[in-house]
């Protein structure tokens, strides 16, 4: 059995799609996009 690393920005975009109408789900994804360095997407 493999175990793959968690990615939050996955985490964090799979919570958007559960729940598009929560901003703290949309504040979530954009902090862990900032945190991957992607400051275009954050």
């Amino acid at each position: 059995m493999t175990v793959r690393p968690v990615d939050p920005r996955s985490e964090a975009r799979l919570a958007v799609e559960r729940e598009p109408g929560s901003p703290l789900a949309w504040i979530l994804l954009a902090e862990a996009e900032l945190d991957a360095g992607d400051a275009a997407a954050g």
